[in-house]
């Protein structure tokens, strides 16, 4: 069963293409629906559907926008557009960034029927093909990357091959397991495995327990970094990218643990990674722009999907909030100074539409402009 999300700004059409759905039978499942672009992109990543159907045009985020930040986490989705423009130059843009269709409103049911029929074909169609390299078969899957430190070259391969059968010892219980050599000095491990909240927290925990072993018993050291949970080729190499960079962060200097506990009391201490103080700068600096989490992942080198992880692990809110949260601020500011319209002050924090910007605040404050207006001044 293929998991369909439906964003539109009109209800009433949400409404009618469930129904559509529902009435026709698919092999899918409307696993929600959101008003705007904002509100998507979250519930985006919490169901990770497998078919999007968006309007062009929407509060927030427009559709082309929402295509090049999606297809980062989700690159197989299948996005379907949905238009009342019949300008070329959107069909154009959209196909290129990788939609899977373009319809126009109003649209008759069967041409929607038959378009998310296609969709389910080339998803079964993709599914098919990924489903082995060379053989091997790819299911659901965790990374695991391990580097060694300091080890005697005259003892090199004894000790690797004493910590592969340590792996494979320890994580046996949870899924199968496919190894790679990538270096002289780190290995890939793939953990293969049917998700559950469960099973991640145990891999977790034997993760932590295998280098801990390691450590104790062996005359060097050795760092793991592992990935969130993926599943076929289409997420392979993001998924190992995702390994690289938690390896890294675990053996830098700013200390993987400490991020953890400091976590617990950010304003009386607070330990962050390089990366999210470049974004959190940029965001202060440039607010009033255009931003969006794929840029800041292309302006520090990461995946979109580490990011946004990375992010709320180190500040304790998702993306789209802090750059909301500091534009509001910004906009009490303004609001302030009585010399600025409404629709001004929206423009000078970065959001274009007067009306989103008055809803966005409410949002995050509880009252409208117009009230903070009146209570400040």
């Amino acid at each position: 069963m293929y998991k369909i999300l439906i964003i539109d700004d009109e209800a009433i059409i949400r409404r009618g293409l469930k129904n559509i759905i529902d009435w026709e039978g698919l092999d899918c499942v409307v696993c929600d629906e959101a008003g705007n672009g904002v509100e998507a992109i979250d519930k985006i990543k919490a169901h990770k559907p497998d078919i999007i159907i968006v309007d062009i045009k929407m509060p927030g985020m427009n559709g082309i926008e929402l295509i090049k930040e999606v297809k980062d986490f989700i690159r197989n989705c299948k996005i379907i557009i949905l238009s009342g423009y019949r300008d070329f130059e959107y069909m154009q843009s959209a196909i290129k960034l990788g939609a899977f269709d373009y319809i126009l409103k109003p649209s008759k049911v069967n041409d929607i029927v038959a378009v998310v029929k296609r969709a389910v074909e080339k998803i079964n169609e993709e599914k098919e093909k990924e489903r082995s390299i060379c053989g091997l078969e790819i299911k659901g899957y965790r990374v695991i990357t391990v580097r060694i430190f300091n080890v005697d070259n005259d003892l090199k391969n004894f000790r690797i091959q004493g910590i592969s059968e340590l792996f494979k010892e320890s994580f046996e219980s949870i899924g199968s397991i496919l190894c790679s050599e990538v270096s002289r000095d780190k290995f890939v491990y793939i953990v293969q495995y049917d998700e559950s909240k469960d099973k991640n927290i145990e891999i977790e925990k034997k993760l932590d327990e295998f280098i801990k072993q390691v450590n104790e018993y062996y005359s060097f050291k050795i760092y793991a970094g592992i990935s969130e949970y993926g599943s076929g080729l289409f997420e392979l190499n993001s998924r190992l990218n995702e390994s690289l960079m938690d390896l890294n962060l675990k053996k830098s200097d700013i200390g993987y643990k400490d991020i953890k506990e400091e976590k617990k009391d950010m304003k009386e201490s607070k330990v962050i990674s390089l990366s999210i103080r470049k974004t959190l700068d940029y965001i202060n600096e440039h607010y009033n722009q255009n931003i969006t989490l794929n840029d800041m992942a292309e302006y520090n080198g990461i995946s979109p999907y580490y990011l946004s992880r990375l992010f709320t692990k180190e500040t304790g809110k998702n993306f789209v909030d802090y750059v909301n949260e500091v534009r509001i601020k910004k906009a009490k500011e303004l609001l302030r100074e009585d010399n600025y319209k409404y629709y001004e002050i929206a423009e000078m924090v970065g959001i274009n539409d007067s009306h989103y910007f008055s809803k966005i605040f409410k949002k995050y404050t509880g009252i409208t402009p117009s009230e903070y207006k009146r209570e400040k001044c």
